[in-house]
């Protein structure tokens, strides 16, 4: 029962990423599917090619769980590129990386690794996405505060497999 339970539960979660109607958002890199009610902005700073983030639910939430891209010359291959991310996520934010692995992104080879790391306090789930293309480095990040990842991460998700690079 307990189990049937917990199934329903995260079915409905994933059910309600892939009903929720979304927008289509453009950048020079690419193009990306986001929920409506998320704002995306495309002036976050010259190191960010754009930001989209959630709402926040109420006046006790502090963290608004975002997507963002990051374009940077490539400095090697993939598989250097996820070690010095890596190890910068380590080093730099004192994160734990929990999971790796390789994926596709567009029809491009690409690596993931989830991480989480405290910012002021808040713990934090951070999705990261690297890719090479057109001798650039693309890294898509997906953050969360941890306890709310898991209910996230369908959105995040759906968002990631909408991607169609320029």
């Amino acid at each position: 029962m307990r189990f049937t339970v917990l199934l329903s539960a995260f079915l409905m979660l994933g059910y309600q990423a892939y009903a929720q109607k979304m927008e289509m958002f453009q950048s020079k890199t690419m193009k990306i599917s986001y929920p409506s009610d998320w704002k995306a902005n495309n002036e976050a700073n010259e190191m960010v090619e754009f930001f989209i983030a959630s709402p926040l639910v109420d006046e006790n939430d502090l963290f608004s769980e975002n997507v963002n891209l990051v374009v940077a010359p490539s400095t090697g291959t993939l598989d250097t590129q996820m070690k010095e991310s890596k190890d910068g996520m380590e080093q730099m934010l004192n994160a734990t990386v929990k999971e790796e692995g390789k994926m596709k992104v567009g029809g491009i080879d690409a690596r993931f690794m989830v991480s989480e790391f405290a910012m002021s306090e808040t713990k934090l789930t951070c999705y990261s996405i690297l890719l090479v293309k057109n001798g650039n480095l693309i890294v898509i990040t997906c953050t969360a505060a941890s306890g709310d990842y898991k209910a996230y991460f369908p959105t995040f998700k759906k968002m990631v497999e909408s991607i169609t690079l320029s």
